[in-house]
């Protein structure tokens, strides 16, 4: 169990991303962790490794990790993920499929140059995506009973997940952020997946029902489920700590923030702003953050210090270059980043759900983008500030993950990128809040 991501599983994200009619159109069913899975409807099978022919609503004999992304031939990181993921459960009772609506004539030519695991099912009426109600990218495991075992909301779920589904380790029940709560799950060796489909934003739903005002509203938190939802004219973070906001608002990784201890004290806030007409994200965060240090008596300043950091260099070259094919026609290219950490098998306070964590921790990484949006990604879980000396620019293709049952996750990121990652002593910048 990923129990550096506790925090996150307790964070319900919101965005507007998408169009409200859903990836494979409007959706109209709602299902839910414990029903019944519908059959697979397909306009043709793209890929099956050599398998038997597929017969659908069959789930008896395997476990199912059934992934609905559209857009696959712009996405190759989440191709190699899902490969890697599916050759490590080659010997497992499980079948992968993923459901994708993206026109033949781009994908097919795509899949003879980049051959997929697993089944790859072309959705191309949508009818298997609305079935299972799917609004935004996302994945259905079913069990061999044919009932859906949860959701998750991410594109390529981890080998931890699919181990604990097959060991009977998941749980859809949110833990609240009661310490005592919070420990038993810890220890229980639970994985935790959504009881439904996550849902897509529609514009203005989650507009507070303040009278419009410049006026930055802030009060405790009225409930556990962290929320934030926006709008041109408004903006609302529920049940955020103080660092939490302070991450957001001042865009600074956690670990470069200096906050003492009295303001650090765990507490959950609700902050809004419902504004009489639209300003830009900027504006509005800005009279966040004037309205923050009001609120709690402080100063934040921006200083430079030495402090013990992680290097990253590129000694032996670079990574693979993105390549940036032309966009569909129609349709959204999904992306996205992940990031794992080792488990922790022995948390022995509540604390150390949280704590930062060694650069020895890192077990996989999947992402795009540049050498600065790698180090901004990796800091962001990490007891230390990571530095860029690596001097490349442009875009490129990051996927490394650790070996079975090996902790070589840096002789690994070496090898097969380039990338050098070393501890050391630099002088960065750093937020320091300052009480009145």
């Amino acid at each position: 169990m990923l129990l550096r991501f506790l925090a996150l599983l307790l964070v319900v994200a919101v965005a507007g991303a998408f169009a409200q009619t859903g990836l494979f159109g409007p959706v109209s069913v709602r299902l839910k962790a414990g029903d019944l899975a519908p059959s697979f409807k397909f306009t043709k099978i793209l890929s099956s490794e050599g398998r038997a022919p597929w017969s659908p609503p069959d789930f008896s004999q395997a476990m199912t990790v059934l992934m609905f992304f559209p857009d696959m031939s712009h996405n190759l990181e989440h191709v190699t993920r899902w490969n890697e993921l599916a050759a490590r459960f080659s010997d497992k009772p499980v079948q992968f499929a993923w459901i994708t609506s993206e026109k033949e004539g781009t994908l097919i030519p795509w899949i003879e140059q980049h051959p997929v695991k697993g089944w790859v099912l072309l959705d191309a009426e949508g009818i298997t995506g609305r079935s299972y109600g799917m609004e935004e990218p996302s994945t259905a495991i079913i069990g061999t009973d044919g009932r859906i075992i949860g959701f998750g909301n991410w594109t390529v779920p981890e080998a931890q997940t699919i181990t604990a589904a097959l060991e009977g380790r998941i749980t859809t029940a949110l833990p609240t952020r009661d310490m005592a709560e919070l420990m038993t799950f810890a220890k229980s060796g639970k994985v935790l997946l959504l009881p439904e489909p996550t849902r897509m934003h529609r514009p203005g739903e989650d507009k507070p029902d303040f009278e419009p005002s410049y006026i930055v509203h802030i009060s405790p938190a009225k409930n556990e489920a962290s929320l934030h939802a926006s709008g041109p004219d408004y903006d609302s973070l529920k049940a955020f700590t103080l660092k939490e906001l302070i991450v957001e608002l001042y865009d600074v990784p956690p670990i470069r923030i200096q906050l003492p201890a009295a303001l650090d004290d765990g507490k959950r806030y609700e902050v809004t702003l419902v504004l009489p007409e639209r300003e830009t994200h900027e504006q509005m965060y800005s009279r966040f953050r004037q309205g923050i240090q009001d609120y709690f008596h402080f100063t934040a300043k921006r200083e430079k210090r030495l402090m013990d950091v992680y290097v990253v260099t590129a000694p032996d070259g670079k990574p693979p270059a993105l390549k940036t094919p032309d966009p569909p026609a129609e349709g959204t290219i999904f992306s996205a980043s992940n990031i794992s950490f080792e488990s922790r098998e022995r948390v022995s306070q509540l604390a150390d759900l949280q704590k930062p964590m060694s650069i020895d921790a890192l077990q996989a990484i999947s992402m795009a983008g540049s050498m600065d949006e790698f180090c901004r990604l990796i800091e962001d879980g990490l007891d230390r500030p990571v530095v860029n000396e690596t001097n490349l620019n442009g875009a490129f293709e990051f996927s490394v993950a650790t070996s079975t049952g090996k902790n070589d996750f840096l002789q690994r990121l070496r090898a097969q990128l380039g990338i050098a990652i070393t501890t050391s002593q630099r002088t960065v910048e750093v937020l320091v809040i300052q009480p009145l």
